[in-house]
């Protein structure tokens, strides 16, 4: 009534690899350090008439740390009027109040460049215009 087991196999091959497996995902970089975040407030609007007080706010945010940044006002023609140089000492948020006169009509570009603890920089811009 006891069969005998058979004997083990002495040739088996080996199954073959699959060939449908997706290959895994490439690892996700990380996302690339990006230049600081630069604001150019104008609170009073960015419309004047000559002789008016043009008040200018930048601000300048980057959770890495801000360098500084330079700021100016410029012709359209990119000509330099006015402007300077803030140091932030790595800061995460760094501001500039500044009050100029409107000396000239036309039409003029508010901007700052800026540059955080890394080295990565940024520049926003905006308009103002002198009737």
């Amino acid at each position: 009534t006891d069969t005998p087991l058979p004997p083990p196999p002495t040739n088996t091959p080996l199954p073959p690899p699959p060939t449908n497996t997706p290959a895994p995902p490439p690892p996700t970089p990380t996302p690339a350090n990006q230049g600081p975040q630069v604001i150019v407030e104008l609170p009073n609007g960015n419309t004047f008439d000559t002789g008016d007080k043009v008040k200018m706010v930048f601000i300048v945010l980057d959770p890495d740390g801000v360098a500084s940044f330079t700021w100016g006002i410029f012709t359209q023609n990119q000509v330099p009027l006015v402007g300077g140089d803030k140091s932030c000492g790595g800061a995460t948020e760094c501001r500039l109040e500044k009050e100029e006169s409107a000396s000239v009509p036309g039409t003029f570009i508010v901007g700052a460049d800026a540059v955080d603890t890394k080295g990565n920089k940024s520049r926003q811009v905006g308009e103002i215009y002198v009737h």
